[in-house]
């Protein structure tokens, strides 16, 4: 529901069709679910510089979880089509 809300406001605001903002919201959401894990230590590294290694641990699970949830989304938008 709100990703549908974020597509249509990014549609009006660009002036591109609906259809085409969701097709590009799509693939930089693939290349975020291809983040290796190689990439995705060196975001996080930059974090235990300014913060708690901690918290650099927390945002790299995070990104796990948002990668699997991501997938399931372009599974389940695959399937619609």
């Amino acid at each position: 529901m709100y990703l549908n809300i974020c597509i249509d406001v990014a549609s009006e605001q660009l002036g591109i069709p609906t259809d085409e903002v969701h097709k590009e919201f799509i693939t930089v959401l693939q290349k975020f679910c291809d983040l290796t894990e190689e990439e995705i230590t060196s975001i996080t590294n930059i974090l235990s510089v300014f913060f708690s290694p901690l918290l650099a641990v927390y945002y790299e699970e995070y990104i796990h979880i948002l990668q699997v949830k991501s997938k399931l989304y372009i599974n389940k938008i695959a399937l619609a089509f």
